[in-house]
This record gives C-alpha cells, sequence and structure tokens, in this order.
C-alpha cells in the first residue's frame, strides 16, 4: 500500500492537500500503535531465541522528507522482529549526525525517501554517517526499492528495504542489526580484556 501511494505522489496523481491530510491522519494513528509497540524496547529485555539486549536502530526522514508515515510503519515490524527503534523526524541532518554521534547505543540508522529527487540527500547523509561511524549499519527506505534500483547501485547503504515484501525484508534487517551488535560487544569485550592485560603488566 506505501509503495502504491509512493508511487502515485511521484507521478503527481493525488493533490497535495489530500494528501497532507491522509498523512496527518494516518501519522498520528500510526504513531499511537507505534508507541505500544515499541514500548519498553530500549529497556534491554530480552527476547526468544536471543542472547543478548535488543539491537537499537534510528528511522529518521532523509533531507527534503516530510512523510512520517513510512518509517512509522517499518519501525512497527522491525519492533515485531525484537529491534528497539527510536523514531526521529524533526532533526535536521547535521543534528542527526550529532545525535548518532553522540548516543553510541546505536547500531543502525534508517532514513526514508519519499520521491526519487530525496534520494541524493540520504546518500550524501548516508554517506557522512559512515564517516563518522564506521560500524554503523545504515539502511534506506520509502519509495526506492531494491528492484528499481538494482540493490547494489546505492553503495551508501547496507540495506535497501523492498516495501512489496515489508514484513520479510524487516526480519532481514533485524538480523543484520543483530550480527552488527554482537560483532561491536565482542570487538568492546576484546578491547576490555587487552585493556586489562596492559594493566596487570604495567
Amino acid at each position: 500500500m506505501l509503495h502504491e501511494i509512493s508511487r502515485r505522489l511521484a507521478a503527481n496523481q493525488v493533490p497535495i492537500a489530500h494528501e497532507r491530510k491522509f498523512s496527518r491522519v494516518v501519522a498520528e494513528l500510526m504513531n499511537l500503535i507505534a508507541e505500544t509497540k515499541t514500548r519498553g524496547g530500549g529497556s534491554g529485555e530480552r527476547q526468544p531465541g536471543e542472547g543478548g539486549a535488543r539491537p537499537r536502530m534510528l528511522l529518521a526522514l532523509a533531507p527534503d522528507n516530510a512523510h512520517e508515515i513510512g518509517p512509522i510503519c517499518y519501525a512497527m515490524l522491525l519492533a515485531e522482529h525484537g529491534v528497539s527503534v527510536e523514531l526521529d523526524t524533526g532533526r535536521e541532518p547535521l543534528r542527526l549526525l550529532e545525535y548518532l554521534l553522540e548516543d553510541q547505543g546505536f547500531v543502525g540508522v534508517g532514513l526514508s525517501v519519499a520521491l526519487p529527487a530525496q534520494l541524493e540527500g540520504a546518500r550524501a547523509l548516508a554517506g557522512a554517517i559512515r564517516d563518522g561511524l564506521p560500524g554503523m549499519v545504515t539502511a534506506l527506505g520509502g519509495y526506492v526499492t531494491k528492484a528499481e534500483e538494482g540493490g547494489g547501485a546505492l553503495p551508501e547503504f547496507d540495506w535497501v528495504a523492498d516495501p512489496r515484501s515489508s514484513n520479510a525484508d524487516a526480519r532481514g534487517l533485524a538480523e543484520l542489526l543483530r550480527e552488527r551488535q554482537r560483532a561491536k560487544v565482542a570487538f568492546a569485550l576484546a578491547r576490555a580484556s587487552s585493556a586489562g592485560r596492559s594493566d596487570q603488566q604495567g
């Protein structure tokens, strides 16, 4: 449904006044549902079959995108698959990058694109995030799909979501986030162990 709405928006088939009214109503409803599904996700609780706390992901809007419905829906899907999601749809790109640098608990960030013209800004922001946080999983969602972009055509992103198979897509991204979190924890433990040995030798 979201893919079809986005396609029609891109083709200028939906009057802007109608689109804005629809966005406001649906976003309010989805926000209420998302709050229920993601509440408590940042508490570090274990999920069945998992060996640790939930991986944390920040979902945000790409530059020049004001449509919140996509990331709200995807946040609920990720929460169903054991990901702790924080929605951030108000920060400017620079502030978003600063926030990610300050809070080292995130293992992934997703950018939502509503129109093809917003893709360039999303790629630039993802590149800046990768430069500042090399271990961060970068994901792209919204109008752009794997089928339309050929998958490997967007090197700034580790994951390009396909809204036509959203549940399976969210499951795959959740597993990638868990893998990255396990690697992050293993690296931190190895560094702490190495520091401990150095202290003993000193």
